[in-house]
């Protein structure tokens, strides 16, 4: 079955409280507004501090909505009234997106393996962890490596992609002679 958007959706219950519309966007959280893109758009260039966020929208179609979820919709406009009364400047009980009611909205700041993903490098690429050297013995010994630190590695590092074609177009000749010389 699909909505009015073409959108597949569940088999609608009796009740009618299954059926929820989400959607989601990123974000780069610096306190001023205007930061967002669209799922669909490559990611943005990372900072090397944690700035990059996940933000999901729920929203129920409002003529189907219960009491459970009619709750959460007063308190979605209360907050919105409250904390953004420069786009909400009437308080109201629901706000409407169309014929959906917004019930719902998180925001939570990405983590470095989902970084290290939009930045181009492979699952099993190991961020997480790090040989460094004992000062005592001299050995090398894997060590932790916080979050932090691997968002700040991944901020300042080059998509694998782009550096392997910005190494290809710039040494085709070598490239090319070494290949020559292994075959």
């Amino acid at each position: 079955m699909f909505d009015h958007l073409g959108i597949r959706v569940s088999t609608i219950l009796g009740r009618g409280t299954n059926q929820r519309l989400a959607s989601a966007y990123l974000v780069k959280y610096y306190g001023t507004g205007g930061q967002w893109q669209g799922m669909g758009e490559p990611m943005h260039t990372l900072p090397t501090k944690e700035r990059m966020a996940l933000v999901t929208i729920v929203q129920v179609h409002a003529a189907i909505l219960p009491p459970e979820l009619l709750v959460k919709a007063r308190r979605c406009a209360h907050f919105l009234h409250k904390y953004l009364p420069e786009h909400f400047p009437e308080p109201v009980d629901l706000v409407l997106l169309g014929e959906h009611a917004l019930i719902d909205f998180t925001l939570r700041m990405l983590k470095a393996p989902e970084l290290k993903l939009a930045q181009g490098f492979s699952p099993d690429y190991i961020l997480d962890r790090g040989l460094f050297e004992n000062k005592e013995t001299g050995q090398l010994e894997w060590h932790p490596i916080t979050n932090t630190d691997q968002i700040r590695l991944i901020g300042n590092s080059v998509c694998p992609d782009e550096a392997e074609d910005l190494i290809a177009a710039n040494a085709k000749e070598l490239i090319d002679l070494y290949l020559q010389e292994a075959a």
